[in-house]
Order: structure tokens, then sequence, then C-alpha cells
């Protein structure tokens, strides 16, 4: 047996593990969820970590690291969240008694409120990380690593994190946990199978079909004891309960519109003549900072806007010292240089040599003589030629899934009114950008409204209103799903929308 001793934000705590113990497994044992898009596999390196061993420190891989001696380990990423008090915002309510919380439960991502639901109003906002992002950035690694290690565990992990999300609300805003009435929740299909404790795994094979679409489907909370916890109804394996309740906020239009969730899944519903055709590709988490190699989330530290001037100039949030570049940076940051010919329109990404003219980016050459773009003095947060490969294969699926959509409805892009944008990446998407790299069709540049977290939305809806929970539920099966992966139109348009076509100045 080893002695492990984790240090987390001024804390410690000393555990006994089993010699060969991969670090990640004892870190999961302590409840301490650090990032692993990769699923384990050691090829993304977010779950670094520092530890010490006989006085001499190194920095490694959890998800590879045994622990064969007494270890200090001391973990640094930003695994917190956000609390904001009440914003004085009224909900039109049924005008049930007690307090409601509304989650929008993302592959990446969460986010809470908190209403008294007999006013509407209100109390409290979190936000917060995802911890299953230790099994994986996407739903099919945690398909697999539920397939392998079972779901319980998993389910453990996501229910324990909300309802101390919910908690830490109620705590904030002097809440009575007891007078909690009711949780909704929406999300993926499989993220709301995983909560459910129902195994996803038949939504990862053809043909994709899940053990529930949530139609009426209601749990009893283990934490607080007079809640009912409510599901939102989904639409396939692949369209769940998040997108229901998104378009749940935005489906009395009656124009003809486009809705986009533009996430670790590429989600969207295309709205004409009374119906509403839905798909989901996938992107993968680039959008969102994994998979990235100085991607992060859009938290204290990350890069998260910037432009070319004299330079690459930048704003990181929280004003502090950039330790990385989140998702909307990317976007922007790929778009300047395919418009200066550093990346070429087959997505290579130039080195210094192999450019004809002089640049002041700052740049280099990895091993394998593509270009690096360094974005700090100290060259510790960088653009790679593998990061360049990762947007282009995720603007191309989601460019595809626009363009297979509007030929099913036999329709133009003219035809398209709106385009609504959701999600917490799709809120700070320079639409010029997404153009610029072709993940958006430049006819529907002007056409764009971002409406922010409208699955959140849509749940707090379903929170207030019986009625409007039917309503979603209706507006459900008026959709028609299309299953991409055999779709031959899907795979054409695809390949089609590889190249960096667009933008490109002269």
């Amino acid at each position: 047996m080893s002695r492990v001793t984790l240090h987390t934000k001024g804390t410690e705590v000393s555990v006994d593990c089993r010699d060969g113990e991969k670090l990640m497994s004892v870190l999961h044992s302590n409840n301490i969820h650090i990032s692993a898009p990769c699923g384990g596999n050691g090829t993304c390196g977010k779950c670094r970590v520092t530890v010490e061993q006989n006085g001499k420190r190194m920095s490694v891989l959890a998800c590879q690291t045994k622990v064969c001696a007494d270890t200090d380990v001391y973990i640094t990423e930003n695994r917190g969240g956000i609390i904001e008090g009440e914003s004085g915002e009224i909900i039109k309510t049924d005008g049930e008694r007690g307090y409601g919380a509304a989650c929008d439960l993302g592959t990446t991502t969460l986010v809470l409120s908190l209403y008294d639901m007999s006013s509407g109003k209100l109390a409290a906002t979190k936000r917060t990380w995802n911890e299953q992002r230790a099994f994986g950035a996407d739903v099919i690694s945690r398909i697999r690593h539920i397939n392998e290690n079972g779901i319980d565990r998993r389910q453990s992990v996501i229910k324990k994190q909300i309802d101390g999300c919910i908690s830490e609300m109620c705590s904030a805003n002097g809440t009575d946990p007891d007078g909690i009435k009711k949780i909704c929740i929406s999300g993926n299909t499989v993220m709301q199978h995983i909560y459910c404790g129902l195994n996803p795994r038949s939504i990862a094979t053809y043909p994709y079909k899940p053990q529930t679409l949530f139609f009426d489907y209601h749990l009893k909370s283990d934490t607080f004891k007079n809640a009912d916890i409510v599901m939102s109804p989904c639409v396939s394996g692949y369209v769940g309960g998040d997108i229901t309740a998104g378009l749940g906020c935005v489906a009395d239009d009656s124009d003809t519109f486009l809705y986009l969730d533009i996430g670790t899944n590429g989600e969207m519903a295309l709205s004409h003549d009374g119906k509403m055709l839905c798909c989901s590709v996938a992107t993968g988490p680039a959008f969102e900072g994994a998979q990235i190699e100085c991607g992060m989330p859009a938290v204290d530290g990350a890069i998260s806007s910037l432009k070319h001037e004299n330079g690459i100039k930048y704003t990181v949030i929280g004003g502090k010292r950039p330790v990385g570049i989140c998702g909307s940076a990317i976007v922007q940051l790929t778009a300047i240089l395919i418009n200066r010919g550093i990346i070429t329109d087959t997505g290579r990404l130039c080195s210094p040599d192999d450019l004809d003219f002089d640049t002041d980016i700052s740049m280099g050459e990895d091993a394998d003589g593509n270009g690096i773009v360094y974005l700090t003095d100290d060259k510790s947060v960088y653009f790679s030629a593998s990061d360049v490969r990762k947007i282009q294969l995720a603007k191309a699926s989601l460019a595809a899934g626009i363009k297979t959509l509007v030929k099913a409805a036999d329709i133009t892009y003219d035809d398209i009114k709106t385009v609504y944008i959701s999600g917490g990446f799709g809120k700070y998407l320079d639409a010029d950008s997404a153009v610029t790299i072709g993940m958006i069709p430049a006819e529907l540049r002007d056409k764009i409204t971002y409406i922010g977290n409208a699955s959140l939305k849509g749940t707090v809806k379903i929170l207030m209103s019986e009625k409007e929970r039917k309503t979603q539920s209706d507006l459900r099966k008026k959709c028609e799903y299309i299953e991409l992966s055999l779709n031959a139109e899907f795979r054409d348009e695809y390949i089609e929308q590889m190249p960096f076509y667009y933008g490109r100045e002269e």
C-alpha cells in the first residue's frame, strides 16, 4: 500500500491505495474529477498534475501514472463554479408554492437556476464544469467508459454534483432545502440516461435507439425529500431534451428558421412550412476548448477574444495571465490565420519558412515541419497544426449538417429568415469569423440572432408550468429526425465542406 496526499485549493487529504493503482482512479475514488477529454487514453494531456515523491517534483498525466510509493499530488485545475445572486428576473408561473431548480445538463458544463415558483422570481444561478469530463470529452467516450466500468459510479458523480449545486444555491439564498419541490433537467439523450441510471450503450450502435425518450419521466430526489425530478422529452438518441427545451423558446415563430446549438455536439433544427427537421453532427469538443492543446473552458485565465493588430492582441477572462484559449477565440484565431494566408485552403498551418511574405505574428515550427502560432511571449499558450485539423473537422461537420437540412426541406438559404444560435459557446461566437472558417454559410451571416442558453430558459418554462411541459412534448412529436450516419448526401457534403474556402484576403 502507498499513501497519497491530495492537495486541492488549500485543503489536504491523505488516503491509502494499492501499489500500481492509476492516479486517476485514486482521484475519482476521492471525488476529484479532473478533465480527461480523451477518456483516459493518455492522448489529450488535460489530466496533467504535479506530484512529489522523495522531495522530487514532476508533472505527470494522472490517467497514465501508477502509484508505487508515497506521493503528494497537487491539483490546480479550476474545478469551481460561479454563483450569482438574484437578478430580479420574473418568469410567468402557475404559482406553485415552494422553490424549484432548473438544470441545463451539458456534456461539458452545468448551468442551474433556483426559482421561487410562487412568484416566478430568480433566486440564484450556478455555472460550473461537468465533473464527468473525467470520463471523456464526448458522449461516445462516456458510453465507452460505462461499458468498461459500469454506470453506477458515473450516475453517482453527476447526481451528487447537481444536488451539491442546488444545495449551494439554497445556502447562498438562505433557502431551506426542504422547500425544494421540483427539479427539471434538460440535457442530451445520453446525459439524461446517465443521470437516470439507464445504460446508454444502445445509442452508440445502429439503429441508435435510446431506452426512453423521457415522456412523462419522473423521479424522486434522494437528497431533497420533497422534490420531484422531471426530465425533458427527447427527439432521438442524438437530439435530446436540451434541444426540445431550447426550441420551446422560439417555436412560436411562424417564419422559417434554423436553430443551432453548438457545443460538444452540433444539434440543429430547421422549421419550415409547419415541419421541424432535426439532426445532430459530431463536432467534437474542439469548439469548447477540449482536445485543443492549449484549449480550456471560458474561465479565468482563458483568452476569450483576439484580433490582429501589430501581432495578435487578446483579451483574457478575469484580466489574469493567459493560461489557455477558449472556443470563441479559437474560431477568431483560425479566421485570422486563414485571412493572412498562414492556414491554407487544405487546412495546413504553414511554418515561417513556407511563407513568401513577412508576418508580425509570432510563429515557429514543430517536429513535422508544420507551423506553430505563439500567443504569449513565453510560448506557453500556442496554436498547433493538430488544433487546426480538429477545428477543420468540426466546422465541416456543422456546415454539412446545415446544408443537409436545407436540402431535405427543399428550400434555399434565402428562405431562412432567422438563425438562432444557442449555447454558451454560441453566445460569444463572432459571426464574421464563423463565416470565414466555413462553419456557417455566408448567406446566413446577417440573419444570426444569439439567444443565450435557450436550453436553460426552456427548462425554466417547464419548471414553472405543466402546460409548457405539454407544449414541449407536443413540439417534440412534430420533429422529424434525420439520421446522418447513413446519409449519402451528408457524407458528400462533409467532404465538400472540409477546405477553408472562405475569407481569403489577397
